[in-house]
């Protein structure tokens, strides 16, 4: 979830990033081209719930998760007692590292009347400085009930990235997936920090295939709880749960449309598996989009909610194609030989990300809808697959075996810098939630 929502931000008095005027290059994501150190908190008011700690290493993880930085680690920091706001610390502290970009942070726990009179809320005095230059690039006070310390860290490593960078971060998100920890495959909801895994499925059948409707209210996925494996939809909001597709076969990997009135999936059609268009409300056919090309499964939709790429046998080996939304024939997009699965379009339209085995492993590779740019996400890794696309489409989130268990990791779109999301193994079919 968007901590943005849930949290309010004032600013302890207004500062522009817009020019950049910084001694340092703005970096890109990727590149981890800028040195940046995450101090320790002041505390003027004490820590008494002893969350300090806890934000601190929220904030210096999601800022390196980025990929815009290296971490100066704070076992080598010189400045360890002195405050965060501007005159109440030395530059030169920071010099002999080679800071570039500096944040300091004070807490301001629950009873901290400066926070809040009423007592309930926790606040964080967060400033951001341009360490090599001595300038103070932002400074603002962010303030959410004490229970959502973790979403305050979170809101404060946004604001950061934004007052270095000029772009917004993606902390405090989540994605669905399935997950074996109960034993079973369920779905849940897990933070991009790998904490708060949330279930969704509580059945104790097989549940796989996730997909969230873009106004963040349903979730449709496939299950066998019925011994066939149907599809459902979950409204997030009453817990009701329907049956939209029950046909005698298989019904898989739905994708919601961009206005979420329809989705597209993968059911048995005599010997073959095709797409087909059903009315999410009710689960009414619509039209079936592919025919005739043994078997087509994995539909992602295009942005604009008019065309629909998935993965196809048609040619003889599982390959990416894109169809109309209205049918008509199917276009080839990958050219090249090898199985490639998975396709998931990008939210800006630029890009479809899919999954190829070349050789022994399965890898994550990106590729325009004309089929050219063909990139290269993962090597040498494991087996990687189930990517998903990040709103801004900067980043890509999928399943990785590379340290012997499937984790869900994070990457940047170009590859640069991947980082583990989930802490244990099991993990498969991430799906991006904003």
């Amino acid at each position: 979830m968007n901590v943005s929502r849930t949290l309010v931000a004032a600013c302890l008095c207004s500062v522009s990033t817009a020019a950049f005027a910084t001694s340092f290059e703005v970096p890109i994501a990727g590149t981890q081209s800028l040195s940046l150190a995450v101090a320790a908190p002041s505390l003027p008011s004490g820590d008494p719930d002893h969350v300090a700690g806890r934000v601190h290493d929220l904030i210096e993880h999601d800022l390196d998760m980025s990929g815009y930085f290296t971490i100066v680690p704070t076992s080598a920091h010189l400045d360890t007692r002195s405050g965060a706001a501007p005159g109440e610390f030395s530059f030169d502290d920071w010099k002999p590292l080679r800071v570039g970009a500096l944040v300091k942070f004070n807490v301001l726990p629950t009873g901290d009347r400066i926070c809040d009179p009423s007592g309930k809320s926790m606040c964080i005095d967060l400033y951001v400085y341009d360490a090599l230059g001595g300038g103070t690039l932002a400074k603002k006070r962010l303030r959410a009930p004490a229970s959502n310390a973790v979403g305050l860290a979170h809101q404060a490593a946004n604001e950061a990235l934004v007052a270095i960078v000029g772009q917004p971060g993606f902390f405090g998100a989540s994605v669905l997936a399935v997950s074996e920890r109960s034993g079973n495959k369920e779905i849940y909801l897990v933070d991009l920090d790998g904490d708060g895994a949330r279930p969704i499925t509580r059945n104790g059948s097989i549940n796989l295939s996730p997909a969230w409707s873009l106004d963040r209210r349903y979730v449709a996925w496939t299950s066998y709880k019925r011994g066939n494996p149907d599809l459902f939809v979950k409204d997030l909001r009453s817990g009701d749960v329907r049956a939209v597709s029950t046909r005698q076969g298989v019904n898989l990997s739905p994708a919601w449309s961009p206005d979420g009135r329809f989705i597209v999936l993968a059911r048995s059609a005599g010997a073959d598996t095709d797409l087909f268009l059903i009315e999410a409300k009710t689960g009414r056919d619509m039209r079936q989009l592919t025919s005739g090309g043994g078997i087509d499964v994995s539909p992602t939709y295009s942005p604009d909610g008019r065309r629909v790429a998935f993965a196809s046998e048609r040619s003889g080996g599982s390959q990416i194609y894109l169809v109309n939304v209205e049918g008509g024939t199917p276009t080839r997009v990958t050219q090249i030989g090898g199985m490639f699965s998975d396709p998931t379009w990008s939210p800006d339209g630029s890009k479809i990300a899919f999954v190829s085995k070349q050789g022994g492993d399965f890898d994550v590779f990106t590729v325009s809808p004309d089929g050219s740019g063909l990139t290269r996400v993962t090597q040498g890794m494991g087996d990687n697959e189930d990517p998903t696309w990040s709103p801004d489409s900067n980043y890509l989130v999928f399943t990785s075996t590379r340290d012997g268990r499937k984790r869900i990791w994070i990457s940047t779109a170009n590859g640069r810098h991947q980082v583990p999301v989930t802490k244990e193994g099991g993990w498969s079919q991430p799906v991006w939630v904003d």
